[in-house]
């Protein structure tokens, strides 16, 4: 059942932070825990909307009297506040922009790590922070009793002892394995208070191993580390060496410069503001060229708690996030946008590579902005976001890779480029359009691309399965495909641009309702569509005209198959499928599909051949009047054998009329169109010279029967 952001705050919140005691329960006891264990199976329950975590035990509740070791500074104000406008697919919903950029600014560079915020490091600084705990040991390990009792110890600092060596197999969670880290052979355990090292030298806490490092150094963690905040001005990698670092005040602040997380568990719980006293309303951010790689680690953002006005990450300029090498990122939970740009001038990336798994889970909105994004044998999960799933990015999305967008509020996948190599994409539930492309689609004889379920938003003025946009260029989804626009609530493909489907593709549109025109199909008047023979396109609704095609523009019209016109749709009962038949074509010619009225004459039956169209179209897939009376069985014909409902010899019941005749109809008409749901010039005379097909139908029919 889909999960309001009501419902699920406080249940993913709880759900995470049972993962992260036992993370702390496992580290405590001197196993080394491999970086993804936690976080990748957290992820995988969020991907699968799972309410009931099977990677932890239910029972497992926090000591009595536990004290938590999260310090959670009151969230700053400041910053601009974000206006929401729900439905904008251009550009970025009530952008923020995070004022000066301090790469560009002397002033702000002199008070970069936080003037006046105590414990917070910044690379380069070379000196230590006043506030950061002497005795180290890393973080606070809170020990936990499982069901049935409790612990009197419920606050027992970590020892900071290394792993120990005979821990050190791979483990596995959530499909997912991430190398453990051996000791050294024969190397010395660290010396007690220890938690990092830069080169031979040791560190008490991590952030004074953050203001003694230069730039390019490594710090490598010995034990489980704490942190105030991060304030970066040169490259760094924390090398987790498979502890867990959790950020207990601030988050990130990286001016243009390469920050690295490498086989580490980064935990930043209700963080809600940098070190940086201008970014006060992101966990994360980068000035211009700065860089964020997690590296076979697994990060989790939470928002719950933190500031209406907040982001959990903001890049302003030229930046990139990349999750590679079997890391997992789950972002979830911020009153604003989970990943989102400042409109600067280009080049954000989002690059999800070697097996990775991002998860952006219960925020406003997914990706906001023209990010580049690169999902490569790897894992995207856009879901449950207030608004839309993505807002303009461009996707290039390979190799076996899996990308779902579901359940946002407004858009889902709303994409500049879509790309789709030998991977999967599936939209499903999402307020307004499944998939929208505004530059170019591609999809490959490999792939599957999936828009069911979508226009869910009771109030949008629009929405559908899959939409291409007028701007969109070189359209094609090459054979062996499969594509499925089902269920939807709006148009199933509505289509303004040229779109190649080539034979061979498996296309199903069915079952799509639209309060306008083209339940299934509606081709603009600027669009070109060609559609693959065998595609499977009935069972579709629209209140107005042309229940599964709608064409103002240029259309290539399959034959229809061996398809049943559900009750329904039928009005009747369930019927074969015959052919394509006229099925009214706005307010001159109102007159819908109709082959079970009482009285004959009533009916409305002129069939359509399949081909090449240039002029206004409404079509239904159904049937005549003489229609199979059984349930698959056809109707014995006077020699005993069988034929096909509807198309049996001297039928008076149809009047058929070709994609050539119909072309002669009405010449040029395409070139006067209305808006979706309304009427045009050219309906007129298409609409008249199918009046004109159907009186000459009744007049035949009327004087057979006086014959017989």
């Amino acid at each position: 059942m889909k999960k309001y952001p009501s419902e699920a705050y406080s249940s993913n919140s709880r759900t995470l932070h049972r993962y992260v005691v036992v993370a702390g329960l496992v580290l405590s006891a001197g196993l080394t825990i491999a970086p993804g264990a936690v976080s990748t199976a957290y992820a995988d329950e969020l991907a699968s909307g799972s309410d009931s975590p099977a990677a932890i035990e239910a029972a497992m509740q926090p000591g009595e009297g536990a004290s938590s070791s999260f310090v959670n500074a009151a969230p700053q104000a400041g910053g601009k506040a974000t206006a929401s406008s729900a439905e904008s697919t251009s550009g970025v919903e009530g952008q923020n922009l995070p004022g000066s950029d301090p790469a560009k600014s002397s002033a702000s560079e002199a008070s970069a790590p936080g003037a006046g915020e105590s414990g917070s490091a910044s690379v380069g600084e070379g000196t230590a922070s006043a506030a950061a705990p002497a005795t180290g040991g890393g973080a606070s390990a809170t020990t936990t009793a499982l069901e049935g009792g409790t612990s009197p110890d419920a606050a027992t600092p970590a020892t900071g002892n290394a792993p120990d060596p005979a821990a050190s197999a791979a483990v596995t969670s959530g499909g997912l394995t991430l190398a453990a880290v051996p000791a050294a052979e024969g190397a010395a355990a660290p010396a007690a208070g220890v938690v990092a090292k830069i080169g031979e030298q040791s560190y008490a806490t991590l952030d004074e191993a953050i203001a003694a490092a230069k730039s390019g150094d490594t710090i490598v963690l010995v034990a489980n580390a704490t942190t105030q905040g991060i304030s970066m001005k040169g490259d760094l990698t924390i090398n987790g060496a498979g502890n867990t670092i959790t950020f207990e005040k601030d988050g990130i602040a990286i001016f243009g410069h390469a920050l690295t997380f490498k086989d580490a568990i980064v935990s930043m719980m209700g963080i809600g503001s940098t070190p940086y006293a201008e970014w006060k309303w992101m966990a994360i951010c980068a000035s211009k060229d700065g860089s964020l790689t997690l590296d076979n680690t697994a990060m989790s953002l939470d928002g719950t708690g933190t500031a209406s006005n907040t982001h959990a990450i903001y890049f302003t300029s030229n930046n990139k996030l990349n999750v590679t090498n079997g890391s997992t990122l789950v972002v979830s939970n911020y009153p604003q946008d989970a990943l989102e740009w400042d409109g600067g001038d280009g080049g954000y990336n989002l690059n999800v590579t070697g097996g990775s798994k991002v998860v952006l889970d219960h925020n406003r909105s997914g990706i906001a902005g023209t990010f580049f994004v690169k999902v490569d044998a790897s894992e995207l999960t856009v879901i449950n976001n207030r608004g839309n799933g993505s807002n303009g990015s461009h996707f290039d999305i390979a190799n076996g890779s899996e990308v779902s967008f579901k359940d946002n509020g407004s858009h889902g996948l709303s994409a500049g480029k879509l790309f789709v190599k030998g991977s999967t994409v599936t939209c499903t539930g999402n307020g307004m359009y499944g998939i929208t492309v505004g530059n170019s689609l591609n999809v490959d004889g490999t792939s599957t691309l999936k828009a069911n379920g979508n226009k869910t938003k009771a109030s949008a003025s629009s929405g559908g399965g899959l939409r291409i946009t007028k701007n969109a260029r070189e359209n094609l989804i090459a054979k062996g495909a499969v594509v499925e626009i089902n269920n939807n609530g709006g148009n199933g493909l509505e289509n303004y641009a040229d779109l190649f489907i080539e034979d061979g593709v498996d296309l199903s549109i069915l079952q799509n309702y639209e309060k306008g025109n083209g339940g299934g199909i509606y081709n603009g008047a600027t669009g070109s569509l060609t559609l693959p023979s065998g595609a499977k396109i009935h069972n579709n609704t629209a209140a107005k005209a042309g229940d599964d095609i709608y064409s103002l523009g240029k259309i290539v019209v399959p034959a229809t198959g061996e398809w049943i016109l559900d009750q329904n749709h039928d009005g009747v009962g369930d019927h074969a499928i015959t052919g394509w038949f006229e099925d009214g074509l706005g307010s001159d010619n109102p007159q819908r599909w109709q082959a079970h009225a009482e009285d004959e004459d009533a009916n409305y039956i002129i069939g359509i051949e399949e081909g090449n169209f240039e002029i206004p179209l409404a079509l239904k897939a159904a049937h005549g009047i003489e229609v199979d009376p059984g349930e698959g069985e056809e109707p014995a014909s006077p020699d005993g054998g069988s034929e096909d409902p509807g198309k049996a010899e001297g039928s008076s019941s149809v009047e058929t009329v070709s994609a050539e005749k119909a072309e002669v109809v009405a010449p040029g008409s395409a070139k006067s169109v209305s808006p979706k749901t309304g009427d045009s010039a050219g309906f007129g005379l298409a609409a008249a010279a199918m009046s004109v097909v159907a009186a000459i139908s009744a007049a035949f029919a009327a004087l057979r029967r006086r014959e017989d």
